[in-house]
């Protein structure tokens, strides 16, 4: 039975993102109508700004070092002024984590708040080496024969057996680029004794001697063994993985076993150390890392000098504390979310679902069969990915559902109490539109179709002194997405992402939640890198840390139907499989059909998360107002504009009467002073009282045909505070399904 009121209830901490410097810093910047040169220099001069810029882009650093020398080619003069500009504003203003400029670190839950920021060279920082570097390196000491010779090998995590022929996915390297194929090479006897033997890992001479044993001679039986290492049907211990321990100390671990690795050891122990002293404080000078850098490149392995140190920041406040009573207005709005965020009627897995059972029936059938493209019937159904061909980038964003994909009695009711508001609004001359529980009273409410655990992001501010929330949504396979990548830099952190895993654990008994571990491509592993927070682990074309007991392997999967539902088993331990991806990556148009699938089981039969969608009905209008219920903000202001709203600005873009088209622009369309120019996910905040900042805006729309603004979220009296300003924020509250937690407490003391 469904039940309509809500189950979940907050965990008892939050994380804390903010930028390194206050938002008084940037107002301050911005105050007159041009920010001079002088002032522009001196804010870069501080050694703290100085270290974030270069961490972020050296090429610029160095451009900004001959700029405040007076060095610098007059024609870039304007260009890199405004990259600082650009640079300082996201220092100041956007909570992002990214390098030195923005950080989080874990808060609690009370019964008051009291957010106090320290000075920003008290917080901590955490540097390691860029995981694509790392990845080569280790490809290159793997090649060195008195490495390789005492390295263990193990069997392709992507093998599987059709017919008479193993079928794997290689990968290589153009430019940087991750690509990956098909391959597919006839079995035999001796292929199989040599996979069978490297299961828990074998090295080169017993390799070859298993060959030797069966009347090989040993030259043809290093050819054969050396063949299976070129031809990645063998993958050595230095595979990278992307759970666990840091990529760098899972290398020195395994190179510490090895007798002729004493260089490499050194090498890399020097460089973690140098490290470590960066981590002690902020405010590095640049030629520290410059010089680090050039230590590094006397080793043969080449990188590119803007990824090579990546820095995290951890917030270090002097109290963090949040009133545990705006879970109230949060699950109000989870009510309101849940009926207007419907199921879709058809994705990725219901199609296979009808697929799988069309030819299989109630069978059960081996996972990797049934999504090979040949023989079985792939994955995605009619998505065009069936073929052999390496893809070309495996990163994008998200698909966005279209909601008009939903042509229920349901959906079409919510549109139209909608645009009936909209309308209302345009005829009040309002900007802001304001739904009740009664717009949508009556309306089905389900929640048994939402994961056991979510995280939404959320921003306080107090308006006209009340306190709104601004809250978009709710979403996730697993709260611990948003925030396992910075579980390094921070063990809080971790010890409360490993508190959300567990409990998933405890919510699914007589299942195995597990881990998928895999590398898209080598630099993606700077954002994919986590400790491991799961028992089991399935490993796909990387390398899992997790004991060979706890590792599921791809030919151990089978699948079937079972009450309309995808069973996903494992036969060596007679359970039901959940995988978990516990990041952030956007994995949907990836062409790799397994780890799209495997992806894709985290939410069978739910929707991923609630959320409010109102973009879609602003598609052809030049302004979407705000949309509150009670007092939460569930969509900020947004004004869409073309080109040709800002050819006067363009034309006048270095012209003394520029702030007087901007004013014009701003009355017209009524636009505050300070907004935030979107693209995609990224947002730069423009005050419109300055034409210095206006200029990067201009900069950066004069290409496009049309583009967004959003209205700024923000108070003087803001709740993140410390000795010299206010900061702006946002927090990632995580919740829990208690109900079902409950339930299963109970049956476990019947």
């Amino acid at each position: 039975m469904k039940h309509n009121y809500n189950p979940y209830n907050l965990f008892s901490n939050f994380v804390l993102r903010t930028p390194l410097l206050d938002f008084d810093f940037f107002l301050k910047l911005t105050e007159k109508e041009f920010i001079s040169n002088d002032t522009l220099k001196k804010a870069y001069n501080d050694p703290l700004v100085k270290e974030s810029c270069y961490l972020a882009s050296p090429t610029l650093y160095h451009e900004l070092e001959k700029w405040t020398k007076g060095k610098l080619d007059k024609k870039k003069e304007n260009r890199v002024r405004l990259s600082l500009l650009k640079y300082l504003t996201r220092m100041s203003t956007r909570c992002t984590p990214f390098g030195l400029f923005a950080g989080c670190c874990l808060g609690d839950f009370d019964n008051f708040t009291s957010i106090k920021n320290s000075n920003p060279r008290l917080n901590k920082r955490h540097t390691r080496l860029d995981m694509n570097y790392l990845v080569a390196l280790s490809q290159e000491i793997s090649k060195k024969k008195e490495i390789r010779d005492e390295l263990l090998f193990f069997p392709n995590s992507s093998i599987y057996l059709t017919g008479n022929q193993l079928r794997y996915v290689e990968y290589y390297y153009v430019n940087s680029i991750r690509h990956h194929q098909v391959i597919e090479v006839d079995n035999s006897e001796y292929l199989q004794k040599i996979l069978e033997r490297a299961t828990n890992g074998a090295n080169i001479e017993n390799l070859i001697n298993l060959l030797v044993e069966d009347n090989i001679a040993q030259t043809d039986a290093k050819n054969f063994i050396n063949e299976l290492l070129e031809s990645q049907l063998l993958v050595s211990e230095l595979e990278p993985s992307v759970c666990g321990p840091e990529f760098m100390f899972q290398i020195l671990k395994i190179l510490k076993k090895i007798t002729n690795a004493k260089e490499e050891i050194q090498f890399l122990s020097n460089v973690q150390k140098q490290l470590d002293g960066l981590d002690q404080h902020l405010g590095n000078t640049p030629k520290t890392y410059i010089s680090l850098s050039d230590k590094i490149k006397k080793h043969s392995t080449s990188f590119d000098l803007k990824f090579l140190f990546q820095t995290d920041l951890e917030l270090k406040p002097k109290e963090n504390k949040l009133s545990v009573d705006i879970m109230t207005s949060i699950k109000k709005g989870m009510d309101l979310m849940n009926k207007l965020t419907l199921p879709k009627t058809e994705n990725n897995l219901s199609k296979f679902k009808d697929s799988f059972f069309e030819r299989y029936e109630e069978r059960e059938m081996q996972l990797s069969k049934v999504l090979d493209v040949e023989t079985g019937i792939g994955y995605i159904q009619n998505g065009g990915t069936g073929d052999f061909n390496p893809l070309i980038d495996d990163i994008h964003l998200p698909v966005q559902d279209d909601p008009y994909e939903k042509t229920t009695i349901s959906q079409n009711s919510i549109n139209r109490i909608l645009e009936e508001k909209l309308i209302s609004c345009d005829k009040n001359g309002s900007q802001k539109i304001k739904l009740t529980e009664k717009d949508f009273e009556g309306f089905p409410s389900n929640w048994e179709d939402l994961p056991d655990t979510l995280s939404g992001m959320i921003k306080i501010i107090i308006e006209d002194g009340q306190k709104k929330i601004l809250f978009p949504g709710i979403s996730g396979s697993s709260a611990a997405n948003l925030i396992g990548r910075f579980c390094h830099a921070d063990k809080k952190l971790s010890k409360f992402t490993q508190k959300i895993t567990d409990l998933e654990s405890k919510m699914n008994p007589n299942k195995i939640l597990a881990e998928i571990v895999h590398l898209p491509e080598a630099r993606v592993g700077n954002i994919l890198m986590r400790p491991s927070f799961r028992q089991y682990e399935i490993p796909y074309l990387a390398k899992s840390n997790s004991i060979t007991k706890h590792q599921i392997s791809l030919e151990d999967l089978f699948i079937s139907i079972k009450n309309n539902r995808i069973y996903l088993r494992s036969k060596k331990l007679d359970k039901e499989v959940i995988p978990r991806l516990t990041n952030a990556h956007n994995y949907y148009r990836s062409t790799l059909p397994i780890y799209q699938f495997l992806c894709d089981m985290q939410t069978q039969n739910q929707r991923t998360g609630i959320y409010f969608d109102f973009d879609y009905l602003g598609n052809n209008r030049s302004f979407i107002p705000r949309v509150e219920f009670e007092n939460l903000i569930l969509h900020r202001a947004k004004w869409k504009l073309k080109k040709e709203d800002i050819n006067n600005l363009l034309q006048k873009k270095e012209d003394s009467n520029l702030k007087k088209e901007v004013d014009q622009l701003r009355k017209k369309f009524n636009i505050p002073q300070f907004v935030l120019s979107i693209e995609d996910d990224k947002e730069l905040l423009i005050n419109f009282s300055n034409m210095t900042s206006v200029q990067i805006l201009l900069d950066e729309v004069k290409n496009k045909t049309q583009f967004i603004l959003s209205e700024f979220l923000f108070s003087d009296d803001g709740i993140v505070k410390s000795e010299t300003g206010y900061y702006t924020h946002q927090i990632i509250v995580s919740v829990y399904n208690d109900k079902k937690m409950n339930s299963l407490k109970e049956k476990s003391n019947d």
